[in-house]
C-alpha cells in the first residue's frame, strides 16, 4: 500500500510539473458587424456561438443557447437596459466556456431573451453577451483595425509604448473616467457595446437645455438594447477630451427614452465605438488605466444618411423608424414599411450590416427600395444626403 501511494504522489508531482500553464498572452480574432465586437465561444464543448464583447455587460445568454446546451436555468427576476422597459431574466451555470485556448470553468451567466436586439443589431446571430468578467480577468487589448484582441495575465503584463494613458474609477464593475464634450465635463463609462461615439444622459440633456444646443439634428431610433428601443436625437458634437486625448466632431445621442440606463443620475455620459474604434485600445483593469494607441487620422465619422431605423424580419427588413425632413420621409417610406429588395437585390441575399453601410455613403448617393406595404410592391428612390 504504501508503494502505491509513493507512485501515485509521483505521478502527480510530475503531472504538476509538466502541466501546462495559463498562456501568458493569446490573440483571439474578432468580427466587427455594425460597430460591435464580435468573438465565437464554446460552451460546454459546444458551438461556436456568437457572443458581443461589451465592457458594459456581464455574462449574458440567450434561452435558446442555454436550451441547446441542454441546461435549464433558475429562478426568476427583471432587469432593466438601455431601453425603457423591463426584461424577465433568469441564471444559468456553464461548466466550460472557451473562448480561443482560454477555458473558463463553472461560468455564471444571466438568461434573456435577445431577439429583439438581434433583429436591430444587424448581427446575423447573436448568442449573448461576454463583458465585465472577462476584463476583470485579463488585459484586455482591442486593435480595430486587424479585428484582433490580445489577452494578457495582469501578472505578466508590462506596458512600454507612448500611448495616452487614462485612469479608470469602477462603479459595479464598469469603467468610468473623467472627459469633458463640448465645455460640459464629468464622468463618462467606456462602452464597447455601444455602437454611437457619445451619449449625454437625459438628465444632463435637461440640465444644460442641450435640445436647444444642438443643430441641426434629426428624430430616430438611436439604438435598441434590453428594454426596448432608444429614442431620441443624433446630432454632430465639436470637442471630446479624454486625458489628453481630443477627438473631433463625434457624432452625439441625446436620448428621449423614459426610462433604463440613459436616465441615470450618477453619470454624464457614455463613449461608445464611434469614439473607441479610431484607436487601439487596452482595458487594463488591475492598474485602473485605459491605454490609446495608434489614432486614426481626423474624420467625421459617418452616420445613416437615408433616415431609416430598419431591423431585421423574415425576408425582409421592417422599417421601424423614419427621421422627419429626410430622404426616406420625403420619398414617401413610412414606418411599418417592409423593405424586400435594396438596388433589385432581394433582402434575403444581404445583410442588414451591409445595407446599412450602404447608407453611409457619400452624399448624392442614390439607393432604390423596393417597398411591401400591405401586399402591394413598389420600388422608391431615394437620394442620401448629410443630416448631421
Amino acid at each position: 500500500m504504501k508503494k502505491a501511494w509513493c507512485a501515485l504522489w509521483l505521478v502527480l508531482m510530475i503531472a504538476a510539473i509538466w502541466a501546462p500553464a495559463r498562456a501568458a498572452v493569446v490573440t483571439i480574432p474578432f468580427d466587427f458587424i455594425d460597430s460591435r465586437i464580435v468573438v465565437h465561444l464554446k460552451l460546454n464543448g459546444k458551438g461556436p456561438y456568437a457572443f458581443v464583447l461589451d465592457s458594459g455587460a456581464s455574462y449574458t445568454v440567450a434561452p435558446q443557447t442555454v436550451t441547446a446546451l441542454g441546461l435549464r436555468s433558475t429562478g426568476s427576476f427583471s432587469i432593466g437596459g438601455t431601453g425603457a422597459g423591463r426584461a424577465r431574466a433568469s441564471r444559468v451555470k456553464i461548466a466550460s466556456v472557451a473562448l480561443g485556448p482560454i477555458t473558463m470553468s463553472d461560468q455564471s451567466f444571466t438568461v434573456v431573451d435577445l431577439d429583439d436586439i438581434r433583429k436591430a443589431s444587424a448581427l446575423p446571430a447573436f448568442d449573448g453577451l461576454i463583458g465585465t468578467e472577462l476584463f476583470a480577468r485579463y488585459v484586455v487589448r482591442i486593435d480595430y483595425r486587424a479585428h484582433v484582441l490580445t489577452l494578457t495575465d495582469p501578472a505578466h503584463y508590462v506596458y512600454h509604448g507612448a500611448g495616452t494613458i487614462v485612469p479608470i474609477v469602477f462603479a459595479d464593475g464598469i469603467p468610468r473616467v473623467a472627459a469633458s464634450l463640448d465645455g460640459i465635463a464629468g464622468t463618462f463609462t467606456v462602452d464597447t457595446g455601444d455602437r454611437l461615439a457619445v451619449t449625454f444622459m437625459e438628465p444632463v440633456i435637461a440640465r444644460e437645455h442641450l435640445l436647444e444646443r444642438y443643430s441641426p439634428r434629426i428624430e430616430a431610433i438611436t439604438g435598441w438594447g434590453i428594454g426596448g428601443a432608444v429614442p431620441g436625437y443624433v446630432a454632430r458634437a465639436h470637442d471630446l477630451h479624454v486625458g489628453a486625448l481630443d477627438v473631433k466632431d463625434p457624432l452625439l445621442r441625446l436620448p428621449t427614452v423614459a426610462g433604463g440606463f440613459f436616465t441615470s443620475r450618477r453619470l454624464t455620459g457614455s463613449i461608445g465605438t464611434g469614439v473607441t474604434d479610431r484607436f487601439t485600445l487596452t482595458f487594463d483593469y488591475e492598474r485602473k488605466r485605459l491605454i490609446f494607441e495608434d489614432p486614426a487620422p481626423d474624420g467625421r465619422d459617418p452616420y445613416d444618411r437615408s433616415g431609416l431605423w430598419l431591423n431585421q424580419g423574415g425576408d425582409g427588413f421592417e422599417v421601424a423608424s423614419v427621421a422627419p425632413q429626410s430622404p426616406a420621409a420625403a420619398a414617401g417610406i413610412a414606418t411599418g414599411d417592409r423593405v424586400v429588395a435594396v438596388n433589385g437585390i432581394p433582402a434575403h441575399e444581404i445583410s442588414l450590416a451591409d445595407v446599412r453601410l450602404w447608407l453611409r455613403a457619400d452624399p448624392g448617393t442614390r439607393v432604390t427600395f423596393t417597398v411591401d406595404r400591405a401586399g402591394a410592391r413598389t420600388d422608391v428612390p431615394l437620394t442620401l444626403q448629410d443630416l448631421v
